[in-house]
């Protein structure tokens, strides 16, 4: 142990001080450029997306990807599969085809999550008709896309405030 000085503490010296204010000090320093060189870890941000076709799959994970590579995707088939990873997950954006295993089951995935209190930004896409927009935002849907107009770009400018 290597001494600098003695340390007077209130009229008498105290060894075991000057080791404790030493050491205090090491640590600190030492504590002091971890911190430094520390790296804060990356939150990485979820999405869920939910479609019985792979290649519509594809297209919603390729979408996804494209525009935020950081970001993990997983995928479902199935309404229900949907609504437990939700609830079990920790996603910050769903994407769901309407009809998968049923008709309307991206719809009854939707109303289950609002009614178990779970508001995940949710997008629903369908090749339905106007009804079905109207009913996907009415139950609390973020957003309606039909098949037919799928505009990936829209798609990217919409999600983005939850994925930044």
């Amino acid at each position: 142990m290597r001494l600098i000085k003695r340390v007077v503490f209130k009229g008498f010296e105290s060894p075991q001080l000057l080791l404790l204010c030493y050491n205090y000090h090491k640590f600190y320093k030492t504590a002091l450029f971890i911190q430094d060189k520390m790296v804060k870890p990356k939150i990485v941000k979820k999405v869920i997306v939910a479609d019985d076709h792979p290649s519509w799959r594809e297209i919603y994970v390729g979408t996804v990807k494209n525009a935020f590579p950081d970001v993990h995707v997983d995928v479902v088939e199935t309404g229900r599969d949907l609504v437990e990873r939700v609830v079990s997950g920790d996603y910050s954006l769903a994407i769901s085809d309407n009809d998968m295993e049923e008709e309307g089951a991206g719809i009854k995935a939707l109303r289950t999550l609002r009614e178990a209190g779970n508001n995940i930004p949710l997008y629903i896409v369908s090749g339905g008709s106007s009804d079905v927009a109207r009913n996907a935002l009415r139950y609390g849907a973020s957003g309606f896309y039909t098949k037919t107009e799928f505009d990936s770009a829209t798609v990217v400018t919409e999600i983005a405030q939850y994925l930044q």
